[in-house]
């Protein structure tokens, strides 16, 4: 452990402020490299800070900075002569401009391993898999890095023989969604092998009216992403839970695509719930509303997103159900009542609203913050001041 006087004085440093506040992206940036090699010392941390090779337009520019990082991951931090030559390689330029999106895809591949070679940049970037219709495919290439997070770089006979499965084929032509669903499942993890994915592409659940349902694949590539591929198990199971019938509609699609989307599109989940739990957590959540409330198909669906989350969620689940009950309760009971006059089933249905957009824009920690404030004022709030607190935390 470190002692409680060299934490004080290194999160004193000013040079971890940025516009006044902490930057705990900063910090964490200069953890990473320094993982496992100890405390840094201030007068190397401004430094390194101070080189102009970070600035873009007379900025420091954090992406830049987090790129390096991320390839000098438990390596300590590179030289500034190192850092300099690498930004001036002409193969990051795109038109006459350095691209961001081609360096970090490559800081990807290389996190933990240290900075690229200029040769091998160039060599890799002038595959000609990469292209498609006479251009660079940004997206194939950031899908392929994806996959080999971590990893290196793939080998050029590898990306020619993936890129021709006729699995990836959709009327036709090739689907880079699909291609790109499979990567975000593959994140770190390596290429796949052809036979399980056709053997995941022909499951029958993913069929919609007889038709292969791209956007509930996706759905599922959302709540994967990073931890493999699912299991038909699974994901049977799953769709049960959701839709509640064995039978998927159009309608029933819909609502479960924008499920997913409102879960996992800006909070990715850190675990695969377990359907059991989420049965369980279901089942905890009904117990707070009307029975109107609970046969009503839209807060069922609200409900078991709740659920989804408190199960797919690092925290422990119960602990995330209660801090759902403590804002609804306080939510509905305690402010709505003294600033307005609807219906008491109303207000719940508002209250539950409310907590489905807290969570999509800021997730836990910002129903944390909501709550912290509100309970310190005992829940005696103005509409305004409540409102505004709210859109601060989305």
């Amino acid at each position: 452990l470190p002692k409680e006087g060299d934490v004080k004085a290194i999160v004193s440093w000013p040079c971890w402020q940025v516009d006044g506040q902490f930057s705990t992206d900063l910090f964490r940036s200069f953890c990473s490299m320094c993982h496992c090699t100890g405390l840094p010392k201030e007068g190397a941390v401004k430094a390194i800070l101070s080189w102009p090779a970070w600035q873009v337009n007379g900025q420091f520019n954090y992406e830049i900075f987090r790129s390096f990082s991320s390839m000098c991951h438990c390596r300590g931090v590179p030289t500034e002569a190192e850092v300099k030559a690498l930004l001036s390689w002409p193969c990051w330029q795109v038109n006459g401009q350095f691209n961001h999106e081609i360096f970090r895809s490559f800081s990807s591949m290389f996190h933990g391993k240290g900075l690229p070679n200029e040769a091998e940049v160039k060599a890799t970037l002038s595959w000609p898999a990469w292209q498609v219709s006479g251009q660079f495919s940004h997206e194939i290439f950031r899908s392929f890095s994806a996959m080999f997070n971590g990893k290196g770089l793939p080998k050029e006979g590898n990306v020619k023989a993936i890129l021709s499965w006729s699995c990836w084929q959709l009327n036709g032509q090739f689907s880079f969604e699909l291609f790109r669903a499979f990567s975000s499942m593959l994140c770190g993890k390596g290429l796949p092998n052809e036979a399980e994915v056709k053997a995941i592409l022909s499951w029958p659940c993913w069929h919609v009216g007889g038709q292969f349902n791209s956007r509930l694949f996706r759905s599922f590539s959302s709540l994967f992403n990073c931890k493999g591929l699912p299991s038909e198990e699974y994901v049977l199971a799953c769709l049960s839970w959701l839709s509640g019938t064995d039978e998927l509609g159009t309608d029933t699609l819909e609502e479960i695509s924008t499920l997913f989307s409102i879960v996992f599109a800006k909070h990715r989940a850190s675990r695969i719930p377990d359907i059991g739990r989420l049965i369980a957590y279901e089942s905890q959540l009904l117990q707070l509303f009307p029975p109107d409330m609970q046969e009503d198909d839209h807060c069922r669906l609200q409900i078991k997103q709740l659920a989804l989350y408190a199960a797919s969620k690092k925290e422990d689940g119960s602990l995330v159900l209660q801090m759902f009950e403590r804002f609804l309760k306080g939510d509905a009971v305690y402010f709505y009542p003294r600033c307005g006059s609807m219906a008491g089933l109303e207000l719940t249905k508002q209250s539950l609203s409310r907590l489905q957009t807290l969570l999509l824009g800021s997730g836990c920690q910002g129903v944390r913050s909501f709550l912290a404030a509100a309970e310190e004022k005992e829940w005696e709030m103005s509409r305004q001041e409540c409102d505004e607190l709210f859109k601060s935390l989305l």
